[in-house]
C-alpha cells in the first residue's frame, strides 16, 4: 500500500472533527490534495470555487444535511465524478430519489484505510 499515489483533489465534509482529520491525513499521506469543510454550507462554498474529483460528505450535519448538500451541488452542476456519503448508521436510502443517479455510494464508520483506498483506485498513479 505504501507505493499507492492518489492523484485527486478531494473535499471532506463532516461536522465531526475527528472524521475530517482521519480522512485528511489518510488521503494526503497517499498524495491527494484535500480540503475540509465542517458542514454542507461550507462545503458548497468550497465546491463553487474549486473543482473536486471526489467528495466525502457526512449524511447528518447541522446547518445543511449531506443530502441537501448533494442536491445543491447537483442543481449547480458541481457533482464530481465520485461522491460518497459517510454514515455511522446502517445502510439507508436517500429521501430524494433523483440523487441516487449522482452519488457513488456509502462509506460506513468506522472505516478501514484499505476500504477508502479501494474506493479511490480510479485515481491511482504509479
Amino acid at each position: 500500500m505504501e507505493d499507492i499515489q492518489i492523484n485527486a483533489k478531494i473535499l471532506v465534509v463532516d461536522d465531526e472533527e475527528g472524521i475530517r482529520e482521519i480522512l485528511e491525513e489518510l488521503l494526503t499521506d497517499f498524495g491527494a490534495t484535500v480540503d475540509v469543510a465542517i458542514n454542507g454550507l461550507e462545503g458548497l462554498e468550497k465546491a463553487k470555487s474549486n473543482q473536486y474529483d471526489v467528495i466525502f460528505s457526512d449524511v447528518k450535519m447541522p446547518t445543511m444535511t449531506g443530502e441537501e448538500f448533494l442536491a445543491r451541488l447537483k442543481s449547480a452542476n458541481l457533482v464530481p465524478s465520485k461522491f460518497f456519503f459517510v454514515s455511522g448508521g446502517m445502510e439507508q436510502d436517500l429521501e430524494d430519489a433523483s440523487l441516487r443517479e449522482v452519488f457513488t455510494g456509502f462509506v460506513y464508520k468506522p472505516f478501514k484505510e484499505e476500504s477508502i483506498l479501494e474506493l479511490l483506485q480510479d485515481f491511482y498513479q504509479s
